[in-house]
């Protein structure tokens, strides 16, 4: 469902700001198009302030003889403040209005840049609250060289559908010989980010070599939740702790896969995990 907002097209004043955007190189044409096509982390949540440089800047990554310009952006309302229609783009060889379109049943962290000819680019914005470490960890693989073929089921994968959050259950933790255990349930999410990351902070000080997180009761994830496990995994090495992920459920496994946190994450898918438990 789209949510109407403001007509007026909206100037930005301020100096564009310095861009911490990563992007796949530029394909060449006839090759496959990947799940993600980079990864944008924000310095605000104001779009008027934020977007213009964006533009500029995916329309120069296109190919050099490209001369066909981003003219429609869409993108989820949570993830922003205020919601302009039309936004002017000053930039140094044309001068342009951009329409932006609101969807408040976009996947959280998901924007969408179209270009005149209907190419996309398909972007994972990661949350300005992020902590610097979990949001380099999670603009990595999404901007990977080789990341996977676009799928359809991406918006799936980065939808939020479970309402519990990380704060309000419990994470027990098992130690073992060898390896301790930590349980989470409920939504790897945003509003469970903060108690996420202490909690497994205050566990990696107490942990064996090997400390595993079970992902067998967790529902669901967004990118600021799995930001916050490749943030402690680089905590962990710095240990000399081995992380797993462990038995994580399809939506939290598409998640891993479309944003290529599965070439950074170590997972152990729940048969192997259960084996292992029982030997």
């Amino acid at each position: 469902m789209r949510i109407a907002a403001e007509r007026r097209t909206m100037i930005s004043k301020a100096p564009l700001p310095t861009l911490r955007l990563r992007l796949h190189p530029a394909a060449s044409p006839g090759s496959p198009r990947t799940a993600l096509d980079g990864a944008w982390w924000p310095r605000s949540a104001d779009p008027v302030a934020e977007l213009p440089a964006l533009v500029l800047a995916l329309q120069d990554h296109g190919p050099i003889d490209d001369h066909s310009p981003i003219t429609h952006v869409l993108l989820r309302v949570g993830d922003w403040d205020g919601r302009p229609r039309r936004l002017w783009i000053d930039g140094p060889a044309d001068t342009r209005v951009v329409r932006l379109s609101w969807f408040d049943s976009l996947p959280a962290g998901l924007l969408t840049a179209i270009h005149a000819d209907g190419r996309r680019v398909d972007l994972l914005t990661v949350p300005v609250s992020t902590a610097r470490a979990e949001a380099e960890a999670a603009m990595e693989p999404a901007s990977h060289p080789a990341g996977h073929p676009h799928t359809p089921g991406l918006p799936a994968a980065l939808t939020i559908s479970d309402p519990r959050r990380l704060d309000e259950v419990r994470m027990p933790a098992y130690r073992r010989p060898g390896h301790t255990i930590v349980g989470l349930s409920g939504a790897l999410d945003a509003a469970a980010a903060p108690a996420l990351r202490e909690h497994l902070i205050s566990a990696l000080r107490h942990s064996a070599r090997l400390l595993i997180l079970d992902l067998s009761e967790v529902a669901s994830a967004d990118v600021t939740g799995l930001a916050v496990l490749a943030g402690i995994q680089r905590r962990a090495a710095g240990l000399g702790v081995t992380l797993c992920l462990a038995a994580p459920g399809p939506q939290v496994t598409a998640l891993l896969h479309v944003t290529g946190l599965e070439r950074v994450l170590t997972v152990q898918h729940a048969r192997d995990f259960h084996t292992e438990l029982a030997a």
